[in-house]
């Protein structure tokens, strides 16, 4: 079964990149829907049944029938062997974990599978392990060296790391100088003979008289388990923030419609928010007390290689926060007396009527011209387009071939019409519904000829609410300066209670909410929220939450090339830049294919890979 596992996966395994210490790869909410293959028989049934109980039993993980989640884990016979695919990742559809019913329907087996699925790695595979086990690389037979790969830690620098390994399938492969390509946090905990997560010290050899791993401490005879072991629950209850069987509020990934952060007792908690695409997250502080030694940490997207919302702390204490897309990653590492709550919800994305272009940078010096207020006037992709100077400059989200990325593009009406991929300035980021979202641009250089980074380039909301925001509720004290009423100004009303309640003003143009409830009102913007529950031990209870829909497009599919754009039928006084798209796994910035300017080019999206690079990852159990 060992060697038909790893075949499997050498079969549906892609590039690893990146590793399990990312909260994209957790299940959200600690929910994992599933569905069993109606060719299992009912005894095999109930030993897969066990499985899911005896994590039940040492967790928050709850594991649920399918209801027609879009995500969901498939649970097969076959003949594949004993194997998972690995990472999760949202809107990754079927996930599979395969159980060869000749042999991998067991106890042990099962609860190995089922926690490769839930992002826990092998134990032999630790950064740490060569300082407890001496793996013997030309004992490991054909397919099996793939088990053996070291991973990185999730903190370790990458200048700091060997190459990806590589592997071919043969007998005595040696793999010890390069790593897998994963990324690992073991939450603290040693290294753990006992895992159920442990191959046996004989696993895949050649010579079964002779060990594949050996310990490097000698009274250690045996490795493995048939059960969690202490330390595989410690790991699994970290992973998914569980205080024993009940979810902790400290951290995770999250998603759902409202919730409730809470690090009030908590010395390090990170949380990924997520919610339906098209949608954003409004944070509202309840407690909040941070010596600026730390400080509490927010980011648009999924980690903190996203654009920075904010770095707050008394010095600069946050109160009502609004994201520009549908996730946010939040890091709190404040030990001592700090504390900090809040509740978030999920609230509708509304692009301004009007927005500004500015850039202090090479793009401001070269086309001064649209450092200007744009208008909305009309959609295109599901986006606004925006408009100035009389339609003579748009800037739209270009229309691309199924399984690209789109981007923002901002461009002349005589290179062609909103939608079209030729233009002078390049939005960086998959093409968020607003532009003021967009984190990075690029624009086409008159001189050098290349298209070139501005980091001071933005897009920002113009204008701002006429009214004055609303009125003070008893008991109350605003902290309004008199004049700023700009988009996205909040202000804070602060109870003699400690309450805190908060106003801001939209895109739209209106205060919200229009008018502050009294304190001792929980109202709209200070409710607590609804703090995601868990499903009961049950498995096949359905979860008190849907998963929302699959964002973007299935990835896989190779998609078909644009045509290059047309010659403009006037000399234009600006060339627009022809930028190939980039596809994931190749290093950004790849040189035009043709010279720019004689003709509009199109910029593709990135081709997405289920996340930044490749896709589902199979890992053989």
């Amino acid at each position: 079964m060992e060697a038909k596992g790893a075949l499997t996966e050498a079969k549906k395994q892609g590039d690893q990149k990146n590793g399990l210490s990312k909260l994209t790869y957790h299940w959200p909410n600690g929910v994992v829907p599933y569905t069993i293959d109606a060719a299992f028989t009912s005894t095999e049934r109930a030993a897969i049944a066990s499985g899911i109980d005896h994590i039940h039993e040492n967790s928050c993980v709850r594991f649920v029938e399918r209801n027609g989640e879009a995500d969901y884990l498939d649970i097969i016979p076959g003949d594949g062997g004993c194997y998972a695919i690995i990472p999760y990742r949202p809107g990754g559809g079927r996930h599979e974990v395969g159980l060869e019913q000749s042999g991998c329907v067991t106890l042990k087996i099962t609860v190995h599978e089922l926690l490769h699925a839930l992002g826990i790695k092998h134990e032999q595979c630790r950064p740490d392990r060569d300082d407890y086990v001496i793996v013997n690389w030309s004992n490991i037979r054909g397919g099996g060296a793939s088990q053996y790969l070291r991973d990185a830690w999730a903190d370790d620098s990458e200048a700091s790391l060997p190459a990806k390994c590589s592997t071919t399938g043969a007998d005595g492969e040696d793999m010890q100088s390069c790593y897998s390509g994963w990324r690992v946090d073991t939450c603290g905990e040693g290294y753990d003979f006992t895992s159920v997560m442990h191959y046996s010290l004989t696993s895949f050899a050649i010579d079964y008289s002779q060990n594949t791993v050996t310990p490097k401490d000698s009274s250690i005879t045996e490795a493995g388990n048939t059960q969690l072991s202490a330390g595989d629950i410690k790991k699994l209850q970290c992973m998914y923030n569980c205080d024993g069987t009940t979810y902790n509020g400290c951290g995770g990934h999250v998603y759902g419609d409202s919730g409730t952060l809470d690090a009030l007792d908590d010395d390090k908690c990170q949380w990924m928010i997520r919610v339906d695409d098209g949608y954003a997250i409004e944070i509202s502080v309840i407690t909040f007390d941070v010596d600026c030694s730390n400080k509490l940490e927010m980011y648009e997207g999924s980690d903190a290689s996203g654009g920075e919302i904010g770095k707050y702390c008394n010095d600069n204490t946050p109160g009502l926060i609004t994201s520009q897309t549908s996730s946010v990653y939040i890091n709190w590492n404040n030990p001592g007396s700090n504390k900090f709550k809040a509740t978030w919800k999920k609230v509708a994305i509304v692009c301004c009527s009007s927005v500004r272009m500015e850039s202090s940078g090479g793009a401001g010096d070269m086309y001064s011209d649209f450092m200007v207020t744009w208008t909305q006037d009309g959609e295109i992709n599901d986006r606004p387009i925006y408009k100035a100077d009389g339609g003579s400059k748009w800037m739209a989200v270009k229309t691309v071939s199924e399984g690209y990325y789109p981007s923002w593009i901002v461009s002349l009406a005589q290179f062609g019409d909103p939608g079209s991929g030729s233009g002078l300035m390049f939005g960086g980021s998959r093409a968020p519904k607003c532009p003021t979202a967009v984190s990075s641009w690029e624009f086409f250089s008159q001189t050098s000829g290349a298209v070139e980074a501005d980091a001071t380039l933005k897009v920002v909301c113009d204008g701002g609410c006429s009214a004055d925001p609303p009125a003070a509720p008893a008991d109350s004290a605003s902290d309004w300066d008199g004049s700023s009423k700009g988009v996205g100004t909040v202000v804070t009303y602060s109870c003699t209670s400690g309450d805190k309640k908060y106003a801001q003003c939209g895109a739209d143009g209106n205060w919200s909410p229009s008018t502050v409830p009294e304190c001792g009102d929980p109202g709209a913007t200070s409710s607590p929220g609804t703090t995601t529950k868990k499903p009961g031990k049950k498995p096949g209870k359905k979860p008190g939450k849907k998963p929302g829909k699959k964002p973007g497009k299935k990835p896989g599919k190779k998609p078909s090339k644009g045509k290059p754009g047309k010659k403009p039928g006037k000399k234009p006084g600006k060339k627009p830049a022809k930028k190939p798209g980039k596809k994931p796994g190749k290093k950004p910035g790849k040189k035009p294919g043709k010279k720019p300017g004689k003709k509009p080019g199109k910029k593709p999206g990135k081709k997405p890979g289920k996340k930044p690079g490749k896709g589902k990852k199979p890992y053989k159990g």
